[in-house]
């Protein structure tokens, strides 16, 4: 964890000399998420459970108990009976005291069930640590990637505002020049009233719109911080390059990592059926053998015992609610992979739509500027008034700062199928 944090400042301190971008930011939410500690975390505790499970019947360790048991009877001498053993795995060891003449014993043994020589809990907790393992892993990179996609959106849209104030106060200066100029030439009776009142109003509309960006901006500083403790004591950002893939190549990608985690689970479910159905079905076999050594008589005598224990016309409730979980999420797996073959083909033609878009911006970008210096071309030559200059130049902000944000969702666009490519 240390050295984790030792790199995430390192990371935000070398940042602060040069205009972040988007790759930095993915990285140093990769290194400092809380994603990474919890997985991190979950495969620790996996660790544990699997050596846990390793020591099979050897679990508790070396167990020890005592015992004493007192019988009174009516005008004879009562009766009673010490005993202390030492249990370890299947493995015992048992001293017995006894108020009868033959007097003290040891005893040393085994006891087993024969069930779980072929087939026991271990091995399935063992078979079902294996899937949850994968599954966990594919759950850490749905989540991260979910959280890395959020991040690219997120910085699509700080960029987005950034640009948009950027460009609303160079315009503003702009404005702010010539309604002076207008002002002066109003009051000297060379220009009309409208004209000076529209870039008025306009200048006063832009700097409202400034305000308003200037608060958003301050919003997604503050997410930035809060949802992946990445700082932004700069306002400048770097462009999210235009990747150059092929999309198709990705497709398999999407959702892959939700299935995988699916279907892990699932194979856990179906483990623990096939031990309960084993349960079920096979009888409990206790086989026990006891050497047990006389102290006074100086004797000895072996003791073998059997015990048989099976259920019998049991409702089977435990493997009956099993299968029909099991059941269930089949049914649900199947319908999330129907639903994610349909979201494949709905992102494919939304990067057509963004690509599309772009390029309509550009045009449309291309048209209103050519527009805008026209009418202020005429204005100068006295044509038109210059509240027609402001109308177009409305259009023309409008669709420069659509020509930037069309860009930015493509360019992001691109980048989500980036990060969705898992190398399991």
């Amino acid at each position: 964890m240390k050295k984790y944090i030792l790199l995430f400042f390192c990371l935000s301190f070398s940042v602060l000399a040069k205009e972040q971008n988007l790759e930095e930011m993915l990285e140093t939410f990769s290194i400092n998420s809380y994603e990474e500690e919890k997985y991190e975390l979950q495969q620790k505790g996996l660790l544990l459970k699997e050596q846990h499970i390793r020591r099979r019947d050897f679990q508790d360790g070396l167990v020890a108990t005592a015992e004493y048991n007192e019988n009174h009877r009516t005008g004879e001498r009562n009766d009673y009976t010490k005993k202390g053993t030492l249990q370890f795995g299947p493995f015992f060891a048992s001293a017995y005291d006894s108020i009868e003449k033959t007097g003290d014993s040891v005893g040393i043994g085994i006891e087993k069930n024969i069930k779980d020589l072929f087939y026991s809990k271990y091995d399935s907790q063992e078979e079902q640590i294996k899937w949850q393992k994968k599954a966990d892993f594919w759950s850490y990179q749905n989540n991260r990637q979910k959280k890395m996609i959020s991040l690219i959106q997120l910085y699509r849209d700080y960029k987005n505002t950034l640009y948009e104030l950027e460009v609303k106060y160079q315009e503003s200066k702009k404005l702010e020049k010539e309604e002076e100029k207008l002002k002066l030439s109003y009051r000297l009776g060379k220009a009309k009233k409208i004209d000076w009142q529209a870039a008025n109003l306009g200048l006063k509309n832009l700097k409202l719109e400034i305000s308003v960006s200037e608060k958003q901006k301050k919003v997604y500083q503050e997410r930035f911080l809060r949802e992946f403790r990445i700082s932004l004591p700069e306002d400048k950002l770097q462009e999210i390059p235009l990747l150059e893939i092929n999309i198709d190549d990705f497709m398999e990608d999407y959702g892959k990592a939700e299935l995988e985690e699916r279907k892990a689970k699932l194979k856990m479910q179906e483990e623990g059926l096939k031990y309960s159905l084993y349960e079920e079905k096979m009888p409990d076999i206790n086989i026990r053998y006891e050497h047990i050594s006389k102290n006074q008589k100086r004797d000895a005598e072996d003791v073998v015992s059997m015990k048989l224990s099976k259920k019998l016309f049991s409702d089977k409730y435990s493997s009956r609610k099993e299968e029909n979980e099991i059941k269930e999420e089949k049914l649900l797996l199947q319908q999330r992979e129907e639903e994610i073959a349909a979201e494949r083909k709905q992102e494919r033609v939304n990067y057509d739509n963004y690509l599309s878009k772009y390029q309509v911006a550009q045009n449309q970008f291309q048209l209103e500027n050519s527009k805008y210096e026209i009418k202020k071309l005429e204005y100068e030559l006295g044509k038109v008034d210059y509240i027609e200059v402001m109308e177009v130049f409305d259009k023309y902000l409008e669709a420069k700062i659509s020509l930037e944000k069309a860009r930015n969702t493509l360019a992001a666009h691109l980048y989500e199928w980036k990060i969705r490519k898992v190398q399991a």
